[in-house]
Parts: structure tokens; C-alpha cells; sequence
């Protein structure tokens, strides 16, 4: 029975011939393809373009072209109580400084007077 639908088939296909022409050219196929191919990379190469074009704009105003912080300057010297010229040292007492009591600053003063107020002098320091 397969036999005989093959050969029921090969008939068919006897008889036909070269059938109706099909109104397909090769070289028309080929150069559809070639358009097609055309168009797509235009396209991908103007997208492409466009989505750069687009990054960099957006890039630029989200920056608004606003710089960075000025930068850093050097910190001003910093300012002495001395006068220039003059060296800034605590003074040192001129003269033999005793054991006993506190070095004077001031020439020749005298603690027995009676304008301390206690009356006649100054204690003695005491040194442990």
C-alpha cells in the first residue's frame, strides 16, 4: 500500500511539469537582502549616535557647568604678640637672686616699708 501512494505521487508531479512560474528572482532576493542589511546598520549607527549625543548632554546639565571648589590657598602666618626685630623670650631677672625670697623685677624695692600693709615686712619663704 505505501507503494502504491509513492507512485500516485510521482504521477502527480509527472504530469505537472514545471508548474506556473513562480515570479521569484533570484537576483531581486539578493538585492532585497542587501537593502535591508543597508537600512539596519544606518539605523544602528544613527541610534547609536543619538544615544551619545544624548549621555553627553545629559552629563552637561546635570553638571551646569558649575567647577569644583576653589582650590585650598596657603594658611596666612600666624601672628605673634612680639614686635619684629625683638626676641620672644619671658624676661630674665638681672642680679643675685637669693635662696630665700622671690626674684624682684623692680630695682631696689624695699618690703619692710610701711605701705605694704601688713605693717613691717613680708614673711620669709619657707622651702621644704
Amino acid at each position: 500500500m505505501g507503494d502504491d501512494r509513492d507512485d500516485d505521487v510521482r504521477m502527480l508531479f509527472r504530469r505537472i511539469d514545471d508548474g506556473p512560474p513562480l515570479g521569484i528572482d533570484v537576483q531581486d532576493v539578493m538585492a532585497g537582502g542587501r537593502r535591508v542589511r543597508a537600512r539596519r546598520t544606518g539605523l544602528a549607527v544613527a541610534g547609536s549616535m543619538l544615544a551619545v549625543a544624548a549621555a553627553v548632554a545629559i552629563s552637561l546639565s546635570l553638571a551646569g557647568g558649575a567647577r569644583g571648589p576653589d582650590p585650598l590657598q596657603p594658611a596666612d602666618p600666624p601672628t605673634t604678640a612680639t614686635t619684629p626685630g625683638t626676641p620672644a623670650t619671658t624676661p630674665r631677672p638681672t642680679g643675685p637672686i637669693s635662696s630665700g625670697s622671690p626674684p624682684s623685677t623692680s630695682p631696689a624695692t624695699n618690703n619692710s616699708s610701711p605701705q605694704n600693709g601688713n605693717g613691717g615686712g613680708l614673711p620669709p619663704a619657707t622651702t621644704r
